[in-house]
């Protein structure tokens, strides 16, 4: 492969993009890496994929990518997973038809391949560019790759310990209400008060069952009144129903959407993670999260800590019934 041109300025300056301090999310941290990249190479554009040591997918694209290119990189992405490597990566290079190299570098972090960086640059060699570079070789490209994928596990980690001490703190505050009083009204609404800053969620809704008119009734903190839906009714009245939790993150496209609470209430919803809430095998409600932020989709730990909640207030159900006896 041919080395690519690059002045020391551009360099030095490439080199911060590998720091990980001031960015929020691994997302935002590859989504700046790859802009930089695509703009310091110089490169017509590029794209990234990425897998957290979590089973988190990050895909994302830089710049106009030709339906070639675009073709190379699916099938190049087609089957990839996080793996232990047990040699150097290897730098691929093709050559597309409209006269454009389509490079492909292996991201790595402490020996495991984490994803995969492609660069579609000039595909003329640097002494007919003119920009004064001096080349990049093989080594250099592969380190700096290295670099981005251990900073992208990096925080990664940090952020999922962060998400992690979040839970524990929100749980230690859900039972220490629970053993101040027993009031129910009490610890739901500072369920659905606190449960969304920590999965970044817009809002936490809390169905209860009422079995003499079978309807779900939902009480929305700061409003005056109750909505009601059929209990067997949208996605909450299914895990009512089954007993069993749902995540989905495109409500448009589920066949058991349904959206009068929503249009009623002058909300709209666009992903929602919904669990049952037990007393002994009898379900007698369903809590669930709506809208992840910025358009993220719920996860399988987003689900573990809904049910953890739900087990929470199912606890308080349980006490409020022996004190009625």
């Amino acid at each position: 492969m041919s080395p690519i041109a690059i002045n020391q300025r551009q360099l030095e300056t490439l080199s911060q993009l590998l720091i990980a301090g001031g960015h929020h999310d691994v997302a935002e941290l590859l989504a700046a890496s790859l802009e930089r990249l695509v703009s310091f190479w110089p490169a017509h554009a590029g794209a990234l994929l990425y897998v957290s040591p979590y089973g988190d997918i990050v895909r994302l694209t830089h710049g106009p990518l030709d339906d070639e290119a675009r073709n190379v990189i699916d099938q190049a992405r087609q089957g990839f997973a996080r793996r232990n490597e047990g040699r150097e990566p290897i730098v691929g290079s093709y050559s597309l038809e409209s006269g454009y190299d389509l490079i492909e570098l292996p991201l790595q972090s402490g020996g495991q391949g984490v994803g995969l960086l492609h660069l579609m640059v000039d595909g003329h060699a640097p002494s007919e560019r003119g920009d004064g570079g001096s080349p990049i070789d093989e080594d250099l490209m592969v380190l700096l790759v290295r670099a981005i994928g251990g900073e992208a596990d990096k925080l990664a980690m940090l952020r999922r310990a962060e998400r992690d001490l979040r839970e524990l703190h929100l749980l230690y505050e859900i039972g220490q209400s629970l053993a101040i009083n027993l009031d129910l009204h009490s610890l739901l609404d500072d369920i659905k008060l606190r449960a969304p800053r920590v999965v970044d969620a817009e809002r936490c809704s809390i169905f209860i069952y009422d079995e003499a008119t079978n309807e779900l009734v939902l009480e929305i903190p700061g409003e005056e009144r109750s909505y009601r839906m059929p209990s067997e009714r949208g996605i909450a009245g299914w895990v009512f129903s089954h007993g069993i939790g749902q995540l989905v993150n495109d409500v448009e496209q589920d066949t058991r959407w349904y959206d009068a609470i929503g249009r009623e209430a002058d909300f709209i919803t666009k992903s929602i993670l919904c669990v049952p809430m037990k007393i002994g095998e009898r379900t007698i409600g369903a809590m669930q999260l709506v809208n992840k932020s910025n358009g993220r989709p719920f996860t399988d730990q987003d689900m573990q800590l809904l049910t953890t909640l739900a087990a929470q207030a199912r606890s308080q159900l349980r006490m409020r019934a022996c004190t009625r006896a």
